[in-house]
């Protein structure tokens, strides 16, 4: 019999179409969105929790295949800011379901509101942290008015914010951070995970595969300038890029994207679905990373499912996990992966 309570506070947009089979997905679906949707998937064949989702206003008709399995709670819209209506619904929220748990990812202002009403409704608030840049940029806050009403209540309630009663991360680096300003036994590391209940591509061949294989959103944080120089001084090698436009546009992402839409070795095959990716890494002799952050690329472990190798900085290498398993290239400098790819596709253990 299920006598706890989960409550889930997602902020990914394109969550419930996940759910929607009969939905195509039009925008970009980050890791964090598939993580959540598989995570939400495994409890609710579980059945351990009676579960509680917050989405955004008008998600529900997408969660049909487990609207009997789950309860939501739609209180904002998507593409509107928060306001003070969305904090007085999600109290409301805390009163009326009255979990046992509240789990939270992501950057948001609903951070600072399950812990100060924690204690009051007596629930235990998990914090999961969803990228390096999170953790680097404690306290948490998205914007200059965000920060600002973090800084008063610090004030007014004389210490740092966020806290939680328990901080989940992806790789040691976020746990040193996070062990220097929390309690220790409060911070836990967690690998992304990833469900393997599907059938995979057959490994094929390093001599089989056909091009180094580029995935994830066209935004600032790929550093995809870096990937046009890697695309340009390597004219022999023939690239394919999988991804679209997502967020705000930057002016160097969009000219970077211009200019290898002009070089002949690329070819883009648009935005795909969750299910195909691990098939077009199957083709490739390596997944190229020039993230200037991430966390814990769920890219990487779709790589590993694929049998391809993954050449990045060490920088985002999770853990050290590509260098200490020599599951690709970890290089120290961005301005080292061109040499780092070109160095993978003579390695003889590959080939």
């Amino acid at each position: 019999m299920k006598n706890k309570k989960l409550l889930i506070i997602s902020y990914e947009g394109s969550l419930p179409l996940l759910f929607d089979k009969g939905h195509p997905i039009v925008n970009p679906t980050g890791g964090a969105a598939i993580e959540e949707y598989e995570l939400i998937n495994e409890l609710v064949q579980k059945d351990t929790f009676e579960l509680g989702l917050i989405s955004w206003k008008g998600s529900k008709k997408h969660f049909v295949s487990i609207e009997r399995n789950i309860r939501l709670f739609e209180i904002y819209d998507k593409e509107s800011k928060k306001s003070i209506f969305y904090i007085l619904s999600l109290l409301l929220v805390f009163y009326k379901f009255r979990p046992h748990y509240v789990f939270i990812k992501g950057n948001n202002i609903s951070n600072y509101i399950a812990h100060w009403f924690s204690k009051f409704f007596g629930f235990l608030y998990v914090f999961r942290f969803s990228s390096d840049l999170q953790v680097d940029e404690l306290p948490l806050a998205e914007t200059k008015r965000h920060r600002l009403i973090v800084n008063i209540i610090n004030f007014v309630f004389g210490k740092k914010l966020p806290k939680a009663d328990i901080f989940i991360c992806q790789n040691e680096y976020q746990a040193s951070k996070l062990m220097s300003q929390f309690n220790n036994s409060r911070v836990h590391v967690v690998y992304d995970f990833i469900n393997c209940n599907c059938n995979l591509p057959e490994v094929k061949p390093f001599h089989g595969r056909r091009y180094i294989a580029w995935v994830g959103r066209f935004c600032k944080e790929k550093n995809i300038p870096l990937l046009y120089e890697i695309v340009r001084d390597s004219p022999e090698i023939c690239f394919k890029i999988a991804g679209a436009f997502s967020g705000e546009i930057h002016y160097d992402t969009s000219l970077a994207i211009d200019n290898l839409k002009k070089c002949g070795n690329v070819e883009f095959v648009g935005l795909l679905h969750p299910d195909m990716i691990i098939p077009f890494l199957s083709k490739s002799y390596s997944l190229l990373m020039t993230s200037f952050v991430e966390g814990f690329s769920r890219t990487i472990l779709e790589s590993f499912l694929a049998g391809t190798p993954v050449v990045l900085t060490s920088k985002i290498d999770p853990s050290s996990i590509i260098f200490k398993n020599d599951l690709g290239e970890a290089v120290p400098k961005h301005e080292d992966l061109n040499k780092a790819v070109k160095r993978l596709l003579k390695r003889s253990d590959y080939s």
